[in-house]
């Protein structure tokens, strides 16, 4: 059991926040593209944030769409 509990937490830890911080680094530079490139952006702080904040808008996007 540790060799799983150990490769769920590294998956959740490294892969799928990375995943998130993309996400908000690229809604981010959506809007910051004329002052800096895409990798000045994902260096920046927030990216994670943003990226949790993106996923929860269109979720609830999506609850209220299938339910309208």
């Amino acid at each position: 059991m540790g060799i799983i509990e150990a490769f769920v937490e590294a998956f959740f830890q490294e892969v799928l926040w990375a995943s998130i911080k993309r996400i908000g680094a690229l809604v981010r530079w959506g809007f910051l593209r004329k002052k800096y490139t895409y990798n000045e952006v994902y260096s920046q702080e927030w990216n994670g944030r943003v990226g949790l904040l993106t996923i929860a808008f269109f979720v609830i996007l999506g609850y209220f769409i299938l339910n309208a």
